[in-house]
């Protein structure tokens, strides 16, 4: 996306916090203990939900089936 990454390492048991629309992803989890996330997703009352249509048109088979 033509912008530098920064790492951001966690001690286990850390937590991190950021908008959904930031660019991110985790490296494999090579450990022997399971990686665990929570997502919190605010939509404000005036907020239409998509229809299946129109969010294929956008994510194309990525957004099949999709819950968030």
């Amino acid at each position: 996306m033509g912008k530098p990454c920064v790492a951001v390492p966690l001690k286990p048991g850390g937590m991190l916090l950021f908008d959904g629309l930031l660019p991110h992803g985790t490296p494999t989890n090579f450990s022997t203990k399971r990686r665990k996330a929570v997502q919190y997703h605010y939509a404000g009352i005036s907020v239409v939900k998509s229809s299946p249509e129109a969010r294929l048109a956008v994510f194309g088979s990525e957004g099949k089936d999709v819950e968030c």
